[in-house]
């Protein structure tokens, strides 16, 4: 479930989320008129940082409405967008249409005719994006897209961002249900409903081996200190 886009001349908030449970079936219940309670906003969003020169998102199904507001405001202030819509088939396909709609290049893979194998669209973005620190990639939907991104940030020299997803039992940070990574000696996990879910994905070579190291922080400063590497 995300903000898929904003209206505000109509002051229209524009919702897009998948029925896997009790929650959201309540949800396709409501119809045209009805009023609802809402808590919010909570959480952090992605974070379009001023130096960005070129941005590229990585979405995968349902995870693909959590990046389409970005590239519209992306295109408000002429940042290039760049945007990988993977999904099972092109029956399954979401959001390319308002992609379009904001002026962005979208490019359609599908596993149902191979298009959307990782090292295939590895390979295509490594030749094509920029090599420089001033490139962000933003990746929902797929822990695949976000390794690849790692890949493409290592020989690229790209920022990346990851929206992360979690069942959230009160989505205030009390439960700590979310926490997300590591907890260390003097900082807390994560929380993807207060941190997150938007977090800055820094990529590490250690010198021991050829794994990454891949540690999660908060995209904006938070009250609270808390690190994770996973």
């Amino acid at each position: 479930m995300a903000v898929y886009d904003v209206n505000l001349a109509d002051g229209l908030l524009h919702i897009l989320y998948g029925v896997v449970g009790a929650g959201t079936t309540q949800l396709t219940s409501f119809s045209p008129g009805e009023e609802m309670l809402c808590v919010g906003p909570l959480g952090r969003a992605f974070d379009l940082v001023p130096d960005t020169r070129h941005l590229v998102l990585l979405g995968r199904g349902i995870g693909i409405c959590s990046l389409t507001l970005l590239a519209k405001q992306a295109k408000l202030i002429g940042v290039p967008v760049t945007a990988i819509s993977s999904s099972r088939s092109p029956d399954s396909a979401i959001g390319s249409d308002l992609y379009r709609a904001h002026g962005v290049h979208v490019r359609e893979v599908y596993d149902s005719d191979g298009s959307s194998h990782v090292q295939r669209l590895y390979d295509d973005l490594e030749r094509t994006m920029p090599q420089e620190q001033s490139t962000l990639i933003a990746v929902c939907g797929s822990r695949r897209l976000l390794q690849m991104a790692g890949n493409l940030a290592r020989s690229r020299g790209a920022q990346i961002q990851v929206s992360l997803e979690a069942h959230m039992a009160c989505g205030l940070g009390y439960c700590h249900g979310c926490a997300t990574g590591e907890r260390s000696a003097t900082d807390e996990s994560p929380l993807i409903c207060q941190d997150g879910p938007a977090f800055s994905y820094v990529v590490q070579e250690t010198t021991t081996s050829s794994r990454f190291q891949a540690s999660v922080s908060p995209s904006r400063s938070s009250p609270q200190s808390r690190s994770a590497t996973g």
